[in-house]
């Protein structure tokens, strides 16, 4: 590396790291860092590859130095490599380098270029010796930079760890390009099916096409009259399809096979000239596709003799043209009938709208997902979107910028409070083969599960590091307390035995410790779950059980219980000990919840569904801001004065042992409802 080089490698540096980090204009950022190693490290002649995976080649994008001739004749030769030049164990370099480089003297024993053209071109320009750089990632060769030489000079140990950092950066630009083609790629197959899909449905109406056939034939062919049929094979006659003229006779009903002169050409399916009726010239031709008939063309001519061989072969012609609109209607609307049966069976919503913001395609799923099943799919389709989804949506912002200023969206998430769910939104532009907007589509990715398991994994993980926490602290608090609460007891007998009355500080002291033990034993809970022990148990009971634990709260609280129980036994597998324990929590809160009101209620339901067993406890309490739903089960969050905030914490331990979920509806000043879903599958 020249030291008097007016290029400066850190300001370089620089504008190369934030041009890869650039996700436009790949090709002319992969350009300026070519040109930057050439002039830092005086590579007068240098190339830029990248590695088409397809022809297993070397497809020259860039040239350096070259006069045109050569630049002409390199970028249009793939370069054919020895694959083991690329060997790892044939470079003295760290294991699975990014970029690593070697100099290959030129001549009659070089092994990288294995085509005549490039070992010609080394040998015309006089090289002795060249830098193949090979671009790296993650173990697939990328591309490759070869800088050429003819002073014979190498390269400093300095210089070439900043040529090393410089291919590194090359090689995500490399990266950028492989990306942007495999985009364009996918690009242009979804504009091929949008482009189908016009197009059938264009020709989904035959009729116009067949229509203008026909008056095709009269700018040819003098007429009185035309008639075209279409063969019906369930009813084996033919119908009318198309008619010009003024003959009442051919309104009639459909002509059955072998009768009169139209039948008679179907059967024999052979072209037939002669007198019918009025008409003393009557040319009648078949329409066959693939030797199977497919209608017939009549026309006739008050004047005799009017129609000659040369008409005969234009019917004919005209014929044929009509059995490829056949032809091409049934194949069109094979792959109509094909795309369609794609795009309905993919998990994804998938919505094509053209430029005027009209639904072109929508899927089963789409509609799903957008809340449209009230609509029939040719409701939705041809009108446009904005008529049809929620205004408030973020689904028609992200639309609208689409279609007006051409936003491109990839993985934007949204959340929809209306079903709850969590989607990813991901957009691209529709274009022709001359680069013009089409529309675009729309792809919609349901994520709420995959979100829910990030959540939940998250949620373990903080758990057990509360948990392993709150074991440690519970056990450290519990040792003295035992001590503690002996010695208060043993003072409080030695006081009772000099006073028959109890020392109320003693009773107050000995209160408090019950109630710190209370506390510890709920963190150890929380700390050490056991695991259930599944039996089939009687739910009703387990559910009369804890209530009758809390009737001394129930009745001074002065509490009302409802209760809505099947009129069978509804046996759940569970462990009725925690399954307790849950319901004990939740009616506690709920009564605490009540202490205020003077309509003091509890509603206590237990049914079934196909897939659940569903317990219900609702209170008529003060509720809960909804701003709280994702943090109550959060260990120590409390919005009680004296609470620990582990209670609802082990209610969701305990739930997620059995595989259960519980849901919070609540309305601020009217109460609260849990809902807990246990799976009957196990």
């Amino acid at each position: 590396m020249d030291a008097n080089n007016p290029v400066n490698i850190s300001s370089v540096l620089y504008e190369m790291t934030r041009l890869a980090q650039s996700s436009t204009l790949v090709e002319k950022n992969l350009l300026y860092i070519i040109e930057s190693i050439s002039k830092l490290f005086n590579f007068p002649h240098l190339l830029f590859a990248y590695y088409d995976t397809t022809s297993k080649k070397l497809v020259t994008q860039f040239v350096l130095g070259f006069t045109e001739e050569d630049s002409r004749q390199i970028i249009s030769t793939e370069l054919d490599v020895d694959p083991s030049f690329f060997s790892v164990s044939s470079v003295k370099v760290p294991v699975d380098p990014i970029a690593y480089f070697k100099t290959v003297r030129a001549g009659p024993e070089t092994h990288f270029f294995s085509n005549p053209e490039a070992v010609a071109m080394l040998a015309k320009n006089s090289f002795d010796n060249y830098f193949v750089m090979p671009m790296m990632a993650f173990g697939r060769l990328m591309g490759v930079i070869i800088a050429f030489k003819k002073d014979g000079h190498g390269l400093s140990e300095a210089s070439l760890q900043s040529l090393s950092v410089l291919v590194q950066i090359a090689t995500l630009m490399s990266e950028n390009i492989n990306l942007k083609i495999a985009e364009n790629q996918k690009i242009t197959k979804m504009a091929t099916l949008y482009e189908i899909s016009q197009q059938t449905k264009n020709i989904l109406k035959p009729a116009d096409a067949l229509s203008s056939l026909v008056d095709v034939v009269k700018s040819l062919i003098d007429y009185n009259i035309c008639a075209l049929y279409i063969m019906n094979h369930e009813t084996n006659e033919l119908a009318l399809k198309e008619y010009r003229g003024n003959d009442p006779s051919f309104l009639g009903s459909d002509i059955p096979i072998g009768l009169g002169p139209i039948g008679e050409t179907a059967q024999s399916k052979t072209s037939l000239l002669s007198h019918h009726g009025i008409y003393k010239s009557f040319l009648v031709v078949p329409v066959i596709v693939d030797e199977n008939l497919v209608g017939v063309i009549a026309i006739g001519s008050y004047k005799s003799y009017a129609y000659n061989d040369d008409d005969k072969i234009t019917v004919k012609i005209l014929a044929s043209q009509i059995a490829s609109i056949d032809n091409l209607f049934l194949t069109l609307i094979n792959i109509r009938t094909y795309t369609d049966s794609i795009i309905e069976s993919m998990p994804l919503g998938i919505v094509t709208i053209d430029m005027s913001g009209n639904i072109n395609i929508i899927n089963q799923t789409a509609k799903l997902y957008l809340n449209l099943t009230r609509f029939g799919q040719q409701e939705i389709v041809g009108r446009n979107f904005a008529e049809i989804i929620d205004k408030d949506s973020t689904i028609v912002g992200i639309l609208n910028d689409s279609l007006s200023k051409g936003f491109v969206f990839e993985n934007f998430e949204i959340y929809n409070k209306k079903n709850k769910m969590t989607f990813e939104i991901t957009t691209f532009q529709f274009k022709n083969s001359e680069g013009a907007r089409l529309g675009i589509a729309m792809f919609i990715r349901d994520i709420s599960k995959m979100r829910q398991m990030e959540e939940h994994i998250r949620r373990t993980d903080r758990l057990s590091a509360v948990g392993e926490l709150a074991s440690g602290i519970a056990h450290e608090i519990r040792n003295p307390l035992t001590g503690i609460k002996m010695m208060i007891q043993i003072i409080d007998k030695e006081i009772e035995k000099r006073d028959a009355q109890r020392n109320p500080y003693t009773r107050a002291i000995l209160d408090e410790i019950n109630r710190l033990d209370n506390i510890i034993s709920n963190l150890l809970n929380f700390a050490r779950p056991s695991k259930p022990e599944f039996c089939d148990t009687p739910i009703v009971e387990v559910l009369e059980s804890t209530l009758f634990i809390l009737q001394s709260k129930i009745d001074s609280q002065n509490v009302t219980v409802i209760r809505e129980y099947p009129d069978y036994p509804l046996m759940i597998k569970c462990d009725p000990s925690q399954i307790k324990q849950v319901i004990f929590n939740i009616c506690q809160n709920a009564i605490q919840a009540m202490t205020n009101n003077s309509n003091k209620i509890i509603k206590i339901s237990a049914r079934e569904d196909d897939f659940n067993y569903l317990l219900a406890i609702s209170d008529t309490g003060c509720g809960i801001p909804s701003d709280y739903y994702n943090q109550i089960f959060n260990p120590f969050f409390t919005t009680k004065d004296n609470g620990t905030g582990l209670g609802l914490s082990i209610v969701h331990r305990i739930l997620e042992e059995h595989g259960a979920s519980i849901v919070v509806d609540s309305e601020m000043g009217r109460g609260s409802t849990f809902t807990i879903k246990l799976p009957k599958a196990r």
